[in-house]
């Protein structure tokens, strides 16, 4: 199991994020993609729902990476405002 802190440190970083993208792929997909099937039977409809998840999980860890970063800012901010 990859070390999850870690990933998201390189998904983070410019140079490491396709590269760290594609170890998140390797960990998740196959587990992913069984419960999809589970769920929607055919092969093809567990593809498309796959890919469109992963497409969702890249959008969601770049909102959540900008989220993270904002964070310590938004944390002197409100001590400021105190």
């Amino acid at each position: 199991m990859v070390d999850e802190i870690t990933l998201v440190e390189q998904l983070q970083n410019v140079q490491t994020k396709e590269l760290a993208f594609r170890v998140l792929l390797s960990e998740y997909k196959e587990r992913l993609y069984w419960h999809i099937r589970k769920i929607v039977i055919s092969h093809d409809d567990a593809d498309d729902v796959l890919q469109n998840t992963l497409i969702k999980v890249l959008e969601e860890l770049i909102n959540l990476i900008m989220i993270v970063n904002c964070i310590p800012g938004c944390i002197v901010l409100l001590q400021m405002n105190l």
